[in-house]
């Protein structure tokens, strides 16, 4: 976006002092995106597909927020997964710190 800012205004100002060395008037020309976006029907057809991405992207969200919540258990009930202890390499706690 900001080069694209800077690229414009780059392009501005070349074009303004090739017309002052030619000798016509500067003209600027200057434009509202929001009113073309709102009032046209390709601005109208873009914002259409845009929402319904935001709406899609928004719902895969929630369904992995939905899995995640299920699939883990809260803190206060998650349990120490016991192994054999010929399986151990130490001794830990269920917070992985070496048990005294």
């Amino acid at each position: 976006m900001r080069r694209a800012v800077i690229s414009c205004v780059v392009a501005a100002a070349v074009s303004a002092g090739v017309a002052h060395a030619q000798g016509a008037p500067l003209k600027i020309g200057v434009f509202d995106a929001q009113r073309i976006s709102e009032e046209t029907a390709e601005g109208k057809r873009i914002q259409t597909q845009l929402s319904g991405f935001r709406d899609k992207k928004q719902a895969e969200l929630q369904a992995k927020e939905r899995r995640s919540a299920t699939s883990r258990p809260s803190s206060r009930t998650r349990r120490c997964r016991s192994r054999p202890r010929s399986a151990r390499r130490s001794r830990r706690t269920c917070s992985g710190r070496p048990s005294t």
